[in-house]
């Protein structure tokens, strides 16, 4: 938030840490603390893009522990949206039932 109006139109914000992957049990990293933790960061990084999705492009890449890539579109004074969280759809019986019916 405070950097965003700093880079110029075509700039790149970087993040590092973004992919939980590596922590997840039973993979190289095993760790459920450093898991969490990777998904808050990945999580904080999406709600700001969403929020701010018109002016930005967004690259993930899934290597090591991730490094997220933002390029801004926006002029350089413009200030950001503060991010927005966007609520995950949950699986309820229901709605596993609807899919399973729907593939027969």
């Amino acid at each position: 938030m405070l950097w965003y109006p700093k880079v110029r139109q075509g700039g790149w914000l970087a993040f590092d840490d973004v992919d939980p992957g590596p922590y997840l049990r039973g993979q190289r990293k095993d760790n459920a603390n450093q898991e969490l933790a990777w998904r808050a960061i990945r999580q904080v990084i999406m709600d700001f893009f969403y929020a701010n999705k018109d002016d930005l492009l967004l690259e993930i890449h899934y290597r090591s522990t991730g490094l997220a890539m933002m390029r801004k579109l926006a002029q350089m004074s413009k200030a950001p949206q503060p991010p927005r969280h966007i609520r995950r759809r949950r699986l309820t019986p229901r709605s596993v039932a609807k899919r399973l019916v729907g593939r027969a």
